[in-house]
């Protein structure tokens, strides 16, 4: 919808599913269930920027990170691994069992995967992604990713589904394990973490 539209309008009506979107150096960015990366025009148009990634998790997520776009790749283990329709909303069942990172070098247009994000965190929800240096953070260890794992059920609550519950959890690039963490630990205070004394 474009300021002062009285309706919604569909953006591109031949790919009717994309899994993140950003707002990445002024531009909206869209990336769709195969990575492919695009952006948005004033005209609603969506055109291509970056070849298809290939990757086959169940989720993309879109991040700037040290100025750069990146794609991470969440994969998802359950026997109902696949994309699942409710209601118009698709989301994947099942809780994460890897991830992948990539960066888009835009100036060759190909994908770099990403082992070593330094001392960086990518902190990765369905509704915003974002990385923070951890250099001014004692007891935060770089070169995770931090996550939000939400089981939405089969219905939505309002309508006698299962009430939504969250999981936090910390993905260490380094050797590819999985942690808990409370969901407190992780979003109690987020002002805290943008502000440096």
């Amino acid at each position: 919808m474009r300021f002062g539209d009285q309706n919604w309008s569909r953006v591109d009506e031949n790919n009717s599913h994309y899994d993140d979107l950003i707002v990445y150096k002024g531009q909206c960015y869209v990336v769709d269930r195969w990575g492919t990366i695009s952006w948005i025009s004033t005209a609603l148009q969506v055109i291509q920027y970056s070849p298809p990634l290939c990757g086959f998790g169940g989720h993309k997520h879109l991040v700037e990170c040290c100025g750069d776009l990146y794609v991470v790749d969440r994969y998802i283990g359950s026997e109902r691994s696949q994309p699942q329709r409710t209601f118009n909303y698709i989301h994947c069942d099942g809780e994460a069992v890897d991830f992948k990172v990539y960066r888009l070098d835009q100036e060759w247009g190909k994908w770099i995967n990403v082992t070593n994000l330094g001392d960086q965190v990518i902190v990765l929800s369905y509704d915003g992604s974002f990385s923070v240096s951890t250099r001014h953070f004692s007891g935060v260890k770089g070169n995770c990713i931090m996550f939000t794992e939400q089981d939405f059920g089969p219905l939505p609550a309002a309508i006698g589904g299962r009430s939504r519950s969250r999981h936090c959890r910390v993905f260490d690039l380094d050797d590819g394990s999985m942690s808990n963490i409370g969901y407190s630990q992780m979003f109690r205070t987020p002002s805290s973490w943008l502000t440096i004394n």
